[in-house]
């Protein structure tokens, strides 16, 4: 079965991320739900990753929807000339938070250290003997003084003692976990197509490329805010489009340890 019918997300492997950002995504829905990690405060947050990563290709702009590497030269978002940034997702639980098993879905440029600490350490970030990561947030002031919480600057770092998940912590991740390679899903090529052609003309023009010397082609530059969509927006579009995703395959569960 290819991807593009299988449609689910890839599941990531941290020796891959160390040498460059993933290409190959996708991504859909789940009738479970778990909250979103957020970074809403300039302080610092204590997460323990668990489990694998998935990568996914994730428009915030033209329309909130995932696509799929397969998908390109079809994808009508894609061939207009939006580039689809790609989402890292992985389940956590946040300390500062009763222990909760929440999602986190960034950039490569947070999952980038969690690489580079299995690069040096030779240690899982997310497997069962890792450490605790502690993310110093802080956010750039604008012109008026307000911080601009769209744009925010990240430093991980591992904590000093390794944290072994608990038999307790292995329970929770074991009843509330969710399949994030069905969770992130392909929307299907008609879906995209639906919701395309639903917008109109103005909404449709892409981004303009940045002007490097020497450079044949760039990528769309998309203003696209670091944090999440609101867990309320994600849950209202899964959803409206829940049948809108491809089929899932049977007995294909990848996010485990």
């Amino acid at each position: 079965m290819t991807e593009e019918r299988n449609g689910k997300a890839s599941v990531g492997n941290w020796d891959d991320l160390a040498k460059k950002p993933a290409s190959n995504s996708s991504g859909g829905n789940s009738n479970k739900k778990l909250p979103y990690m957020k970074f809403d405060q300039e302080k610092v947050y204590r997460i323990r990753l668990v489990g694998k990563y998935v990568t996914a290709l994730k428009y915030f702009k033209p329309f909130p929807a995932i696509t799929h590497p397969d998908y390109k030269g079809k994808d009508p978002a894609w061939v207009a000339g939006w580039y689809p940034p790609t989402k890292y997702i992985i389940h956590i639980l946040d300390r500062e938070d009763g222990n909760q098993l929440k999602i986190l879905e960034k950039s490569y440029n947070m999952f980038k250290h969690f690489s580079n600490f299995k690069e040096t350490e030779k240690i899982d970030p997310s497997g069962l003997d890792a450490p605790d990561f502690n993310i110093t947030v802080k956010f750039p002031r604008l012109p008026d003084g307000k911080p601009n919480k769209n744009k925010p600057d990240y430093i991980v770092s591992a904590a000093r003692e390794n944290s072994p998940l608990t038999e307790a912590e292995k329970q929770i991740y074991k009843e509330q976990h969710l399949d994030l390679s069905e969770k992130y899903r392909a929307y299907s090529l008609e879906k995209l197509q639906e919701m395309w052609d639903a917008l109109p003309a103005s909404e449709k023009i892409p981004p303009k490329r940045e002007a490097k010397p020497g450079a044949k082609s760039q990528k769309p530059v998309v203003k696209e805010p670091e944090e999440s969509v609101p867990e309320e927006t994600v849950a209202t579009q899964e959803e409206a489009l829940a049948e809108a995703v491809t089929p899932a395959k049977e007995g294909d569960s990848t996010d485990l340890f």
